[in-house]
């Protein structure tokens, strides 16, 4: 059911996004009445600030934006400072990522990256696709790199979550994974980790200074990616971020990516009709040929209500803040809101999610702040 139309800030943000991804995009009428401080602090929120800022500046270098229309001063600085301190971050990771495969792959545990720097590597512009933190699997060597970086590094490493240890390295946090989703939550997870765990055999080399890391087979991050978007759409909600790592894969990897393979285990899992969804919301945001995704059948009122979901949230993220009860309350009132998301990427029945959610809760409960 569609709630509202679409703001006038939200319309010329995606237009925006689509003119700095798409060379062919028409471009964005920018007046007087444009809402430049909403659409900052919503491209800030929907983690694509700095491509959104690239469609501007080609507005301008393209003269498409009179002088009176353009940002103010102030909003302009501020955009700057936050677009510059993401590639500052950037760069930090990449030496992160460097100076732990000095550590870890002489001493055999090869390091694969997942999301983040590894998939930047599919955008135009790498440096745009920025991250709060460095996600790794270790190849097979995950308890051996823990006990290296602790004894080598001297670093703390933390075990309490799903999914994955983590730990601090000059700043930057780094999730060493040992599962690459949470089993505990759901039965079908537990599939599809077992099948991605032997997809990480067809792994890429990639050279990273003077060391070779790893980069996750074309056939991994098509179900990977997927299964990703999908968890964060039913838990919580997925960002535009989400939909442009999606399109940017596909764009570089089309030729190679095996559809009929993906469209199969996509229906096994019950993810066919989103996959549909990511395909045509890259084609309408991000400007991906339709032809690079054959055999999608597009769903327009579930793209327009999953659409409206991204943009505005059902739920704030602030009203969790509180007391142990008011978290879980917060947690129940957004899970039984988001049966509708549950029934349209797991084969899981709810009264399955449901159990195993609380016993995943259980096992680990830290998550229950995530």
């Amino acid at each position: 059911m569609l709630t509202r139309e679409l703001t006038d800030a939200e319309t010329t943000l995606l237009q925006l996004l689509r003119y700095a991804l798409c060379d062919e995009a028409e471009a964005p009428v920018i007046t007087a009445a444009t809402e430049w401080e909403t659409i900052f602090r919503l491209s800030q929120s929907e983690g694509v600030a700095q491509i959104v800022w690239h469609g501007v500046e080609r507005l301008m270098a393209e003269g498409r934006i009179a002088s009176e229309h353009l940002p103010t001063k102030r909003i302009k600085l501020q955009w700057a400072y936050h677009n510059d301190s993401l590639e500052r971050r950037y760069k930090q990771q990449k030496r992160v990522i460097s100076t732990l495969a000095t550590t870890l792959c002489n001493k055999g545990a090869n390091i694969l990256l997942l999301k983040g720097y590894g998939l930047s590597i599919c955008y135009p512009r790498p440096e745009e696709r920025t991250s709060s933190d460095v996600d790794i699997y270790l190849l097979g060597n995950q308890e051996l790199g823990n006990e290296i970086l602790e004894r080598e590094l001297g670093i703390a490493v933390d075990n309490t979550k799903h999914l994955h240890t983590t730990f601090k390295l000059e700043g930057i946090m780094v999730e060493n994974h040992f599962d690459f989703l949470n089993i505990y939550s759901h039965r079908s997870n537990r599939a599809i980790d077992t099948l991605l765990k032997e997809l990480t055999e067809e792994s890429v080399p990639l050279a990273l200074d003077s060391e070779t890391i790893y980069i996750p087979s074309v056939k991994f991050n098509s179900l990977y990616l997927l299964r990703h978007a999908a968890s964060h759409f039913a838990a919580v909600e997925i960002v535009l971020r989400h939909i442009v790592d999606w399109a940017m894969f596909i764009k570089c990897h089309a030729q190679e990516i095996d559809w009929e393979w993906l469209r199969t285990t996509a229906r096994r899992y019950n993810m066919e009709s989103f996959l549909d969804v990511l395909n045509s919301l890259s084609w309408s945001i991000c400007g991906i040929d339709p032809n690079l995704t054959p055999g999608t059948t597009p769903h327009p009122e579930l793209e327009e209500r999953i659409l409206r979901d991204i943009l505005s949230p059902e739920f704030d993220e602030r009203e969790r803040q509180g007391s142990i009860l008011k978290v879980i309350g917060f947690k129940l009132r957004r899970w039984w809101a988001h049966r509708w998301k549950h029934r349209m990427v797991y084969s899981d029945s709810l009264v399955s999610i449901f159990i195993n959610q609380i016993w995943s809760h259980i096992l680990k409960p830290n998550n229950l702040k995530k």
